[in-house]
């Protein structure tokens, strides 16, 4: 699927979803948008979405903007993916996966590829630091791998606050690979783990 409209998802899930067997691929081609105001995501997933054996790709062009294969967003209601036998979440040009956490928000990878510039951004967008998003990746399986903005950083996983508190942030790894650095902080102070 192919379209020219800033700030569309090709799916919307707000229920549950299962993929299998399958690919889905989705490519934006309107103009950039340099303020990240206004994305464009394959799957936008609000609710409980499962790969078996599908391939979730996005394929837009290198710009400004924000184009990630699946945006696991907590905004309205808990976000919870599944991430299983052999299932890949590709973006060549940006992120793989978007964890935007406002309240509960679960990435579980038992088997497969996330691969993007960055493999997972953990993101919490609000500047309040009183909130403390629950906001968990599970890593029991697979790859996680971050090709990388430039050739000396290349993240697998990279956390970001804008101000909420990092207390409920947690990433379990008991299995799989890491292909790229984890960063474990975000904001003003940026270092690598």
């Amino acid at each position: 699927y192919e379209n020219n409209v800033a700030g569309e998802a090709m799916i919307t899930n707000r229920g549950e979803l299962t993929l299998a067997n399958g690919t889905v691929t989705y490519k934006y081609t309107g103009a950039g948008d340099s303020s990240y105001s206004k994305g464009n995501y394959t799957i936008s997933n609000g609710g409980t979405l499962t790969l078996e054996n599908a391939t979730v790709e996005n394929t837009t062009a290198k710009m400004s903007h924000a184009s990630y294969a699946i945006d696991n967003n907590s905004s309205a209601q808990k976000a919870t993916l599944i991430i299983n036998n052999g299932s890949k979440v590709l973006n060549e040009t940006n992120f793989a996966i978007r964890q935007f956490s406002s309240l509960e928000n679960n990435i579980i990878l038992n088997d497969g590829l996330v691969k993007g510039t960055r493999a997972v951004w953990m993101q919490l967008p609000s500047n309040d630091a009183t909130k403390a998003p629950v906001t968990t990746l599970t890593v029991n399986g697979g790859t996680l791998e971050g090709t990388g903005e430039s050739q000396d950083y290349k993240l697998a996983v990279y956390t970001y606050s804008y101000g909420n508190s990092m207390e409920n942030t947690v990433i379990n790894i008991t299995d799989g690979t890491i292909l790229g650095d984890i960063a474990l902080t975000g904001g003003n102070n940026k270092e690598h783990a």
